[in-house]
């Protein structure tokens, strides 16, 4: 006999039990968590709905703990949040209007062509909630990161205020130098770059400057952070490829935010999976990998996009090292690079076409005919052509899982009871119409009848087949 408990907070994985109770909103932040989960070590589910039934008690006694300790701080609310955001947007409003037009004739067109591409960056960073440390003193009166704030609500719409100032003040640019300085700046951003198979490695157009080599000044990063072997090889891997990419490019001075943003669109997310463990890969180069999987994308699978980010941000340490603490470069051009996402879409089985259904009919037809004492040869694929069962499930079948319903329908019960029986999870276990045709042009029902005025229903449906472990 096998026991079924449904219980909340109570769920079975690979046939030990668990206790999940998920964390009230209001309790999150103290919690640190969204759900609690935590194994009972038993597989009896009379023992684990017992032990759920006192954590669960135990549980709610400290979200009550967590809600009364709160209770008595005091509670930023949506009047008071309204408050604060209006009275930083009229702060920034005022350092705009006082400063922004001195600000703005002080610098010539390329240095505000500067400045916008710097504001857009910015932009794209916060709304990334990757800032890190911004100073827009001069232009906003801030810096980041903010202070810290009681709600993550309030953090949120400060942020949206900076964005939108941040777009104003290109706009005045645009508007100082007469043409749209940002369009022509997000239009070089954002316009693909086509890639030549085959590129040949070029020469530095000068010799690299000392202290300007990329791999130099990655040196002098892991000699500052003092990190572990495993740390630099991973960044020694990304930079390799950047170059390799680049064709060869070094100098640091002269990797633009277009070949960034070209090695962000066009090879990262094409960069095989497993390519330095996988034997078709070997002997290529990183162009001839990203094309074969560029050309297909179901034989040869990409890294995932949570991967490219990760990658991309190592290429990025780099950058941002070479600007924050060495001085190499004035504008860290890593930042602000939006990495597409390539999904992979598994190409769908088809279904039988016609013709195939037809040849098939036929088939059971003749086997219909000289079925005699193998009933199973004929019922086994028609109950799982018209139900989508699954081999185990039909042949697993006993007498009384078959039957009619008090309302006048056929159903077949799949369950666990008895021996030899399994289903793949708990959304298996289900009670399936039996479709007409198969019960009354088929006469599926009559085969039932038959076997029933024989067995009993604990018998098998079909009992000339045996069970056969793996």
């Amino acid at each position: 006999m096998v026991i079924t408990i449904t219980m909340k907070n109570l769920r079975e994985r690979n046939g030990i039990f668990e206790l999940r109770i998920v964390v009230p909103k209001d309790c999150q932040e103290s919690v640190g968590q969204t759900e609690i989960t935590q194994t009972l070590k038993t597989k009896d589910p009379i023992e684990a709905a017992s032990l759920v039934k006192g954590l669960t008690k135990e549980w709610k006694e400290k979200f009550s703990e967590i809600r009364n300790a709160s209770s008595k701080a005091p509670l930023l609310i949506k009047s008071k949040i309204n408050d604060t955001v209006a009275d930083f947007l009229k702060t920034m409003d005022a350092h705009l209007e006082e400063h922004l037009a001195d600000y703005l004739a002080q610098q010539n067109e390329d240095e505000l062509k500067v400045s916008s591409e710097w504001y857009r960056e910015c932009s794209v960073a916060i709304r990334n909630n990757d800032s890190g440390s911004i100073d827009l003193s001069a232009e906003l009166g801030i810096t980041y990161p903010l202070p810290k704030q009681k709600s993550p609500g309030m953090t949120r719409r400060l942020n949206k205020v900076v964005i939108d100032a941040l777009c104003r003040m290109r706009q005045a640019i645009d508007d100082e130098v007469g043409r749209a300085i940002s369009t022509e700046i997000d239009n070089a951003i954002l316009e693909p770059i086509p890639k030549l198979i085959g590129t040949e490695k070029q020469p530095p157009s000068s010799p690299v400057q000392n202290g300007t080599d990329i791999v130099e000044v990655m040196n002098l990063m892991f000699d500052a952070k003092n990190r572990g072997e495993k740390y630099k090889g991973v960044i020694e891997s990304e930079v390799k490829y950047l170059q390799e990419w680049l064709g060869g490019k070094s100098d640091i001075t002269a990797i633009t935010k277009p070949d960034l943003v070209d090695y962000a669109r066009n090879c990262l997310p094409y960069i095989p999976k497993n390519m330095q463990k996988i034997d078709i890969y070997k002997g290529k180069s990183l162009t001839e990998c990203v094309e074969m999987v560029k050309g297909n994308l179901t034989k040869y699978i990409p890294i995932s996009h949570q991967t490219c980010k990760n990658r991309f941000a190592k290429v990025q340490r780099v950058f941002s090292y070479a600007k924050d603490q060495l001085g190499t470069i004035a504008v860290d051009p890593a930042t602000g690079i939006e990495i597409p996402e390539v999904r992979v879409v598994d190409s769908q089985k088809r279904g039988y076409t016609d013709g195939e259904l037809a040849e098939m009919w036929k088939a059971l037809a003749m086997v219909y005919k000289t079925v005699g004492k193998r009933p199973e040869r004929y019922w086994v694929p028609v109950i799982g052509l018209y139900h989508g069962l699954r081999l185990n499930e039909i042949c697993s079948l006993r007498l009384k899982d078959v039957y009619q319903h008090a309302d006048g329908t056929f159903v077949i019960d799949v369950n666990r009871d008895g021996a030899n029986r399994s289903v793949k999870n708990n959304s298996s276990v289900r009670i399936l119409s039996v479709h007409p045709y198969v019960l009354g042009a088929l006469c599926f029902n009559k085969f039932i009848d038959d076997r029933k005025a024989i067995a009993s229903p604990e018998a098998l449906l079909f009992p000339n087949l045996t069970y056969s472990a793996g």
